[in-house]
């Protein structure tokens, strides 16, 4: 028992040290997969040793109250812990700043990153406003949206939503600029990701509202249009809505409306 109380507390010390460099090795580089079992090692090292430890010190309880030396070993590995834990803590708080390690990456996704669920998913039903819809359930929108480059769904025939693509961003009440990149793939899964408070370098112009695209698609016959280009194909197809905006032309010369019977055989798209 003296034997292992000896060598059990400088042990455990050495686990400790060995855990605390596993964890910010991981906050700094991360690779979740490669550490797991290295700091499962070492915990149970740790927690083996300690215990042994504190049985030993049991026993040997009234000797070490008459050993100086022992107090003294004692104190030091007590000052070498407080100052291993100091200088990997603050290195583990240093990854977690933004841009630093693997560790503020990861913060930067629990606070900014949304999973929500796609449950207005058909697009003749509910349109655009279904998807703000389920957006403003866990969001709070801003009451006018703008689009920075585009707002792009893809459907089938059936209307049924397969996938979204746009940066929005608006202006809060306290004037703020907030952000939402949404992403949504039907193939990987039922939820839409949303990234907040990005970068947009977008201003606030009036052509560049989302609001506009719902009015265009309330007064275009899109759907019909789709319609007769699914009967024309025969087979499911992916058709797509591109919206980039509000344009405005000096010439007529080379725009063109047109209806065609002739259908792309992947995509066809509908821009505005």
């Amino acid at each position: 028992m003296l034997h292992v109380y000896r060598i059990g507390g400088k042990l455990s010390l050495v686990f400790y040290i060995v855990m605390l460099y596993q964890l910010w090795h991981l906050c700094q580089y991360g690779g979740l997969r490669s550490h797991m079992l290295k700091l499962l090692v070492v915990l149970l090292g740790l927690v083996y040793t300690l215990v042994m430890w504190l049985i030993g010190r049991k026993h040997q309880k009234k000797e070490d109250s008459e050993n100086g030396m022992k107090k003294k070993i004692f104190s030091i590995e007590l000052v070498v812990m407080l100052a291993v834990t100091l200088f990997f803590g603050g290195r583990i708080i240093y990854s977690a700043i933004p841009y630093n390690g693997a560790l503020s990456w990861k913060v930067y996704e629990w606070t900014h990153k949304k999973e929500i669920a796609l449950e207005h998913n058909n697009l003749y039903e509910s349109g655009v406003e279904g998807i703000l819809s389920d957006l403003e359930q866990e969001l709070k929108l801003p009451e006018t949206l703008y689009v920075l480059g585009r707002f792009q769904v893809s459907f089938d025939e059936t209307g049924e939503i397969q996938s979204i693509d746009t940066l929005l961003y608006g202006q809060d009440e306290k004037e703020k600029k907030n952000t939402y990149l949404i992403e949504y793939n039907s193939q990987k899964s039922d939820t839409m990701t949303v990234w907040t408070d990005g970068n947009a370098g977008g201003e606030y112009e009036e052509d560049m509202r989302l609001s506009p695209m719902s009015e265009i698609l309330e007064k275009a016959d899109w759907k019909n249009q789709v319609k007769e280009w699914a009967e024309y194909s025969g087979q499911s197809q992916t058709y797509e809505i591109l919206y980039m905006g509000r344009r405005a032309f000096q010439t007529e010369e080379g725009l063109q409306y047109n209806i065609s019977k002739e259908v792309p055989k992947d995509k066809k798209d509908m821009e505005y």
